[in-house]
């Protein structure tokens, strides 16, 4: 940036063309859009980390989940997630308040 020139509050910068605060990444094509990126990344992250659908069945677990609970990962796929880590009679108080959130606002859109 030019010496004594100021970014605009709403330039996150970057450059990428777009402007105006667009966003591209969803465009076909752009490598970012690529399953095995982001599997790639998922599994990068060291803290266990999952995906679970409307049922809480666990859909996506990275490594760092399955090391914990002992299994891999098709052991975990399918199973609601407190059968699997973190072990439980159902689920957790915040999964349901935010699955109600979501079920709520599917239903009125």
């Amino acid at each position: 940036m030019a010496a004594g020139k100021k970014k605009k509050k709403h330039d996150r910068g970057g450059g990428g063309g777009g402007g105006g605060g667009e966003c591209n990444s969803a465009q076909p094509g752009n490598p970012a859009m690529n399953p095995e990126i982001w599997r790639y990344i998922f599994d990068a992250i060291e803290d266990p980390a999952f995906l679970h659908d409307m049922h809480f069945r666990v859909l996506l677990a990275n490594r760092a989940y399955c090391r914990v609970a002992g299994v891999t990962e098709a052991q975990a796929l399918g199973k609601p997630y407190w059968e699997v880590v973190p072990p439980g009679t159902g689920p957790l108080p915040g999964s349901k308040e935010v699955m109600l959130e979501v079920g709520h606002a599917q239903a009125n859109t």
